[in-house]
């Protein structure tokens, strides 16, 4: 007879995959990691996939030979995905490739997760929100630079946010700096200046997702910002 434990784990995992596929639309980026014969990490996006059989990747760009040694059928990756939802997660499982094809694009057929592990990236909860905002970049002695970027913040907590713009160049990214957020119209007086930190960003459908980072005084002041627009920050 089957444990209850055994069962309630199952429909767990069940679950996390369920929930884990339907956030997996195509174009995401998947990262991979092979440990055999050499230790390469690559970024492959989404084709597609066949829910309970397979997902599809597109081949990396380059020439085949570069990973003719590691993108082998059978061979096993460990595959993370970055969900940056309210929590920010990362999702990570295992999977080997079961096939590789070349019909009119190179694609690869990676096995279908059994399980998943989910990883919280953020210390707090962020709130989905649509408010206009601009980052200035600082040079070395605090000061703007002159170079900004006007966009809107889609999510926030005290502790950080994501800011998105558009942009037709999949080339772009905002680097690793200090910078100045500015929250609200710029046409409103009460326009809040916060220094923060750019964490992250990536390129995905005709947009750049900056992930930027509040600490200190300016989380507390960010906290005092979120409940005079009647945002509770959890």
């Amino acid at each position: 007879m089957t444990d209850s434990r055994t069962l309630k784990n199952k429909n767990n995992d069940a679950n996390k995959i369920t929930d884990f596929i339907l956030n997996l639309m195509p174009g995401k980026t998947l990262d991979l990691q092979f440990s055999i014969p050499v230790l390469v990490r690559m970024k492959l996006t989404l084709v597609g996939y066949d829910a309970g059989n397979f997902l599809i990747l597109k081949y990396p760009s380059g020439q085949v030979a570069e990973y003719a040694d590691v993108l082998q059928t059978g061979n096993v990756a460990i595959v993370r995905y970055i969900d940056e939802g309210q929590q920010g997660e990362c999702v990570a499982f295992t999977a080997s490739i079961t096939a590789i094809i070349n019909v009119k694009a190179r694609l690869i057929f990676l096995e279908y997760p059994k399980s998943i592990e989910n990883r919280q990236l953020r210390s707090s909860q962020r709130l989905q929100t649509h408010i206009p905002g601009k980052i200035e970049m600082l040079t070395s002695i605090g000061v703007t630079s002159g170079n900004s970027i006007n966009g809107v913040i889609i999510d926030i907590s005290s502790k950080g946010c994501q800011f998105t713009f558009k942009t037709d160049n999949d080339k772009v990214k905002v680097k690793r700096s200090d910078i100045i957020i500015s929250i609200g119209a710029a046409s409103q007086n009460e326009q809040v200046k916060i220094k923060a930190l750019v964490r992250n960003s990536r390129f995905e459908n005709g947009k750049v997702y900056v992930g930027i980072q509040f600490s200190g005084e300016e989380s507390k002041r960010v906290a005092t910002l979120l409940s005079s627009l009647a945002i509770e920050d959890i």
